[in-house]
């Protein structure tokens, strides 16, 4: 350091003119060896006893400010523990700590369900910044299926309308009973179980039933003629089982369930 003035050499290791001196610094700081300053230039003006002066400065620096950065990546499924947080420190006195609410710990916390996530970071010498970052996670993966029954009784024309939500989406579907793809078809009666997997291996499971109509049953009758050759005999037809309504067609001419005014013969349905 050097200094200039009247009579007055360097302050170390040389003769003064007398032992007191006064300080006089810009920028609030005092004494000979001022402490509690912000960074910034300060110059002093030493006066000693006989009134000789001199001057010089001095600068106080500082570290940059503690800075954090916070990305949040989300949960793989809704409701699982697999996000993270990516958290960058700059500026400060490296040799930092992490203190985390919800039970995140060290830089970049894994292992996260959905929340948001507050850190405090602290430098060497003690300076703290805070920051957060929310975790989100993916809308439950829903699943809703109807069946469509067979035509017949033993039919394999039965059929699944399946509709999928929520999730990431690129699902695959895997059925029991041989049913193939979202929305199956061609199935026989029965109840088929899928399950649906979605693009980061979330799961959801749903069943539909497929049901049928009942055997179509038929139960004829017939009544005779009441002469020989008359056209006076009837039959008598039953049908229960199918899906109303029926349709007859008959061998013969005769016509409608209970066909009339029939001559001997033998008639059938077709």
């Amino acid at each position: 350091m050097q200094w200039g003035g009247h009579g007055l050499d360097q302050f170390d290791g040389i003769r003064r003119h007398a032992n007191g001196y006064t300080y006089a610094w810009t920028g609030g700081a005092t004494g000979q060896n001022p402490g509690n300053l912000s960074a910034g230039t300060y110059t002093v003006t030493v006066t000693d006893a006989n009134g000789c002066t001199a001057t010089t400065s001095a600068t106080v620096t500082e570290p940059p400010g503690l800075s954090l950065s916070a990305s949040a990546n989300p949960t793989d499924c809704n409701g699982a523990a697999t996000g993270s947080i990516n958290l960058t420190v700059s500026g400060g006195t490296p040799g930092y700590t992490y203190a985390w609410t919800g039970g995140a710990t060290g830089q970049n916390p894994g292992n996260l369900s959905a929340g948001t996530y507050t850190v405090t970071v602290t430098d060497a010498n003690g300076c703290t910044a805070t920051t957060s970052a929310t975790v989100t996670e993916p809308p439950g993966l829903s699943l809703s299926a109807s069946a469509n029954p067979t035509d017949c009784n033993g039919a394999a024309t039965g059929s699944i309308n399946l509709t999928v939500s929520g999730g990431t989406p690129g699902y695959t579907y895997a059925w029991t009973g041989g049913a193939t793809g979202q929305n199956p078809g061609n199935l026989s009666a029965g109840t088929y179980t899928v399950t649906v997997t979605d693009a980061n291996g979330c799961t959801a499971t749903t069943s539909a039933t497929v049901t049928e109509p009942p055997g179509l049953s038929l139960s004829a009758s017939a009544n005779p003629t009441d002469c020989n050759g008359a056209a006076t005999g009837s039959i008598n037809l039953t049908v229960s089982g199918g899906t109303p309504t029926y349709s007859y067609a008959w061998t013969g001419g005769a016509t409608g369930q209970n066909p009339g005014n029939l001559s001997a013969v033998r008639t059938r349905l077709r």
